[in-house]
């Protein structure tokens, strides 16, 4: 069956971006929803944790469930948790059931990252679903250019709330998209003691293939790195910088904009000299940038608009890195593409809720926590990716 690139690229990267648009478009509102719920400011921030532990529990549930009964039924059935999570965020007055319903909203949210990445591996693998990986990600890495400048608009001219009405809204419309215009890539069928006895099998497949779990220690270190500065970032630019939320908001997607540009070229540079070399040396690249940006910036050697320029820089060497290995951990394993991406969506937003909750509970500032964690999460790449770069080279040699 042919499938158009453009269409499955469009309704991925909506239901993709569905869940990191929930995180992007409340950055600015954080301080504003603390006091509107009478929450101190550690509060506020644990909703972005446990979104993150919501994404990744949830992924290994519909990940799971995809490869039993097909893509489009789980996927309908997160897409409504979000809706009905977000709509309950947009309603209530008390901080405990608005961490709840952000935990449960983290749940749902998932299944449109773990399944977007499974039906990709359907319908291609190597270097076309590098294609159909960049195009996906250039729809969701749209979200981060715009979220945090419409989350402010929102704020300052209805309220925080407002947020969450339009989340609520991008789910119904991720919904709709799912029914018109993707088709069902895998038909899946009962749920049986033996089918789901197998399922099981499959993750012990997984965690013993030494590619696969080189490409995971991968991409959980890239997420973790994004993460850790997401959740800093509000906190470091607007109390340390002096930021106002509104430039705050213009000023996050300067940033992301150097992860969306290198996605763009990974696809063609993958097809080119292989996909094993781009993990290799973007790991190499994440890990001297987040070094030597942390450092001179911690010894206060290093001025704003430098610490800026090696953000922007590390996080172009995630645009390789991330879709690479993602690509090659689920390449040899098709037949179990849901787990897989089960996995890697689990593996990568748990490391990231515990990376960067043990980071705040250490006595040192949001903005220390910012450059320490990434430069951690490229130490640790750089690492296993070098250490074990025999078990990447299946694409093409890396030592010609």
């Amino acid at each position: 069956m042919r499938y158009s690139t453009f269409k499955i690229a469009l309704v991925l990267g909506l239901i993709t971006a569905i869940g990191p648009l929930a995180i992007d478009m409340y950055l600015p509102a954080l301080p504003s929803i603390g006091k509107a719920l009478k929450a101190e400011s550690h509060l506020v921030q644990l909703s972005l944790t446990l979104f993150a532990v919501g994404m990744g529990l949830g992924q290994i549930f519909f990940g799971s469930l995809s490869d039993l009964i097909g893509r489009k039924r789980p996927l309908y059935s997160g897409l409504l948790v979000f809706v009905v999570c977000s709509l309950g965020c947009a309603l209530t007055d008390n901080i405990d059931v608005f961490l709840l319903l952000r935990l449960l909203a983290g749940f749902g949210a998932s299944s449109g990252i773990v399944i977007a990445r499974a039906v990709v591996r359907d319908i291609a693998t190597g270097a076309e679903a590098a294609k159909l990986m960049t195009l996906t990600m250039l729809v969701f890495s749209v979200s981060p250019l715009f979220a945090p400048p419409v989350g402010n608009l929102l704020t300052e001219v209805y309220s925080w709330r407002a947020i969450f009405w339009t989340t609520c809204s991008l789910g119904v419309l991720g919904i709709v998209l799912v029914k018109v215009l993707l088709t069902e890539t895998n038909p899946g069928g009962k749920i049986t003691p033996k089918r789901v006895h197998s399922m099981m099998r499959s993750y012990r497949t997984l965690f013993r293939d030494p590619t696969f779990t080189t490409c995971l220690v991968a991409t959980c270190a890239g997420i973790t790195s994004f993460f850790t500065f997401i959740t800093t970032s509000p906190f470091v630019f607007i109390e340390k910088f002096n930021f106002t939320p509104s430039q705050f908001s213009l000023f996050f997607p300067l940033v992301a904009a150097s992860y969306i540009g290198a996605t763009q070229v990974m696809g063609k540079v993958g097809a080119k000299v292989g996909l094993d070399k781009v993990l290799y040396l973007s790991a190499i690249a994440f890990a001297t940038l987040s070094t030597t940006g942390a450092l001179l910036t911690l010894s206060g050697d290093l001025p704003f608009a430098g610490q800026i320029a090696f953000l922007a820089m590390t996080f172009a060497s995630l645009g390789f890195l991330i879709p690479s290995a993602t690509i090659l951990a689920m390449k040899p394993h098709g037949a179990i593409a849901g787990a897989c991406s089960a996995a890697i969506g689990m593996m990568q937003f748990l490391c990231a809720g515990v990376f960067v909750s043990t980071l705040s509970a250490l006595p040192i500032t949001p903005h220390q926590i910012m450059f320490i964690g990434i430069m951690l999460a490229g130490v640790v790449t750089c690492i296993v990716v070098v250490a074990n770069r025999r078990y990447l080279d299946t694409e093409s040699k890396l030592f010609k």
